[in-house]
């Protein structure tokens, strides 16, 4: 049986080598999970944008029916042509519209932060397997230096 002396630039060798590899595939799952994070958010994007659309469509749906209902009473009073009675109706109504618009912009701020945070994973990510790489690289240089330390001093 080889003494462990002489089996040591072997082992050397073959732990730079298993420590490359685990360094290159902890890259890889890095850069996955970055992948992945990005595509989650910005899926969630979309669904901030909806939310936003949707929040808008019920603030206008609002607005419409209390403006119906002002004229309702109004007109039930007598008052329905009144100038004071349209200019509620118009600002009732000017509610409702920057309502509406506050519900979109809110939907596209958040959407709009989604889809930058799923930018900086995929860049962390990416970020994160070069590193892993050139940590692999350092090992394969390392484990064939300790190979070659071994063999001339074994």
């Amino acid at each position: 049986m080889a003494s462990l002396t002489s089996m040591a630039p072997t082992m050397a060798l073959a732990g730079g080598l298993l420590q490359a590899g685990g360094n290159y595939e902890a890259g890889q799952a890095a850069a996955a999970q970055g992948n992945y994070q990005r595509r989650a958010n910005l899926q969630a994007a979309g669904q901030q944008m909806a939310a936003g659309e949707r929040g808008a469509y019920f603030d206008t749906k609002q607005a419409n029916l209390l403006a119906s209902r002002a004229l309702a009473v109004a007109s039930a009073s007598g008052g329905g042509g009144d100038p004071s009675v349209l200019r509620v109706i118009g600002d009732i109504k000017g509610e409702g519209a920057y309502r509406s618009a506050l519900s979109i912009y809110q939907g596209e701020a958040a959407a709009q932060q989604m889809e930058t945070e799923g930018e900086m994973a995929r860049f962390e990510g990416r970020n994160r397997r070069l590193g892993a790489n050139f940590a692999a690289a350092g090992s394969l240089l390392e484990g064939g230096a300790r190979a070659a330390r071994f063999g001339t001093y074994g």
